[in-house]
């Protein structure tokens, strides 16, 4: 519990949700008083509340239709109403709307997504930090949802430095902006939470063509991404994402409640997360790929034009410089050139010199001894004596060359694993 600018935590969460809105032609009202005083609350909380409150206006508003916030300070506390001209609550509904799990039922809004648990966390958010909230509504004409917030108890110049001073100030890491896409404002804000305390700068979008948008204009280091979105689901993002040359080279992380097929990957995304998101996780696995923001130089190693062919379009749509060999010669030469690559992927039946040779040479050579190199081959049933060499060798096996699509694309981010630790 701190001092917290509530105006501004309301005008950050307006500003998040307001392309939503759009979407449906919705009007978006402010009435936020200048001198509105600070709330003695939990920030991250207060946006919480805030962007459930409004989603939930913006959900089950019709097209064209107007939501308001209101504030004001009264007796000790600041009162926040958020108000649409939605479809409304029977007064039976009203009594049931913060309990866990319920829905009101409107032929309206019958698509409308959700768990029944939003409202109920709210309320107890709300009084957790000393306030109260209740609702009021009629079926068609709107709903008016009204919180309370204790008022911050000090006043005055001085005591309003002390209070900023107590707020610490974020440290970003150079400046690195995030990019988060997810359509349910509640897992994007946690997710901008997590990101902020990482010392983040973040951005948000909650559906495809506003995260394209973003992503046009502002160009940021890093994007994640959700797979199930309503306008266009984040694969199809994705895809437009690679197919525009001014944000191909944003690395994305994908995001889902479904396990991991290899199709994100495949598509030129550079990692793949389940939900729900660990904090720990998430920066950890957003700390790698920043660390390694350049392009990675891969090369490609098989007398096979196909499949060589193949594995380097997909590298090249994921952004990443692709050196090419058809055979084992050419594949040392380039190995060893004077920008080396960052990882290699190496066939290893190819003709004047195989794959092993030339895993044994990249080994006996001092700048290529710690180069990662993944083996590749046709044939399944790999000689014990060539599986003791790579595996003395230090090099990753594929026992056989890809068969599928998501089979490259594990290989293809297993191996760039490897060469970004």
């Amino acid at each position: 519990m701190q001092p917290v600018d509530l105006a501004g935590s309301i005008d950050e969460v307006t500003t998040s949700l307001r392309p939503l809105l759009e979407q449906k032609s919705q009007s978006l009202r402010l009435e936020v008083p200048a001198d509105l005083p600070q709330v003695r609350a939990d920030r991250d909380r207060v946006v919480q509340i805030m962007t459930n409150l409004l989603s939930n206006a913006h959900k089950y508003t019709l097209e064209g239709g107007a939501v308001t916030v209101r504030t004001r300070a009264r007796d000790g506390e600041v009162q926040v109403e958020v108000s649409d001209t939605g479809v409304g609550m029977t007064a039976d509904e009203r009594d049931k709307l913060f309990t866990k799990f319920f829905r009101a039922q409107n032929p309206a809004t019958q698509n409308v997504s959700g768990t029944g648990l939003g409202l109920n966390i709210v309320k107890s958010l709300v009084e957790k930090q000393g306030g109260r909230i209740w609702v009021t509504s009629e079926p068609m004409k709107g709903s008016t949802f009204i919180f309370t917030i204790p008022a911050d108890s000090t006043t005055g110049a001085a005591a309003t430095a002390a209070s900023a001073a107590d707020v610490p100030t974020p440290v970003t890491k150079g400046g690195i902006r995030i990019l988060v896409v997810d359509d349910e404002p509640d897992i994007a804000g946690l997710i901008r939470r997590y990101l902020e305390r990482g010392g983040y700068q973040v951005l948000v979008a909650h559906d495809a063509r506003t995260a394209l948008e973003m992503a046009q204009r502002e160009r940021p280091d890093l994007m994640t991404l959700d797979v199930n979105m309503p306008d266009s689901d984040g694969f199809t993002l994705l895809e437009w994402l690679k197919g525009d040359p001014a944000t191909a080279p944003i690395p994305v992380i994908m995001l889902s409640v479904l396990e991991d097929t290899g199709r994100g990957l495949l598509m030129g995304a550079v990692d793949y997360l389940h939900k729900p998101i660990d904090e720990s996780t998430l920066l950890s696995h957003v700390g790698s790929i920043v660390r390694s923001q350049e392009p990675q130089v891969v090369l490609v190693a098989d007398d096979e034009q196909d499949i060589r062919s193949l594995i380097a379009g997909h590298l090249r749509r994921a952004g990443h410089q692709v050196l090419e060999a058809a055979d084992g010669e050419q594949a040392l030469q380039a190995a060893r050139a004077e920008q080396p690559p960052s990882l290699v992927l190496l066939d290893i039946r190819m003709p004047r010199l195989d794959g092993l040779g030339v895993l044994r040479a990249l080994r006996e050579d001092e700048a290529t001894r710690n180069l990662p190199v993944v083996m590749m081959t046709t044939s399944r049933g790999m000689s014990a004596s060539d599986r003791s060499a790579i595996d003395q060798l230090g090099a990753s096996v594929l026992l056989h060359k890809p068969s599928s699509a998501e089979e490259l694309a594990e290989l293809i981010g297993h191996g760039l694993t490897k060469g970004a630790e």
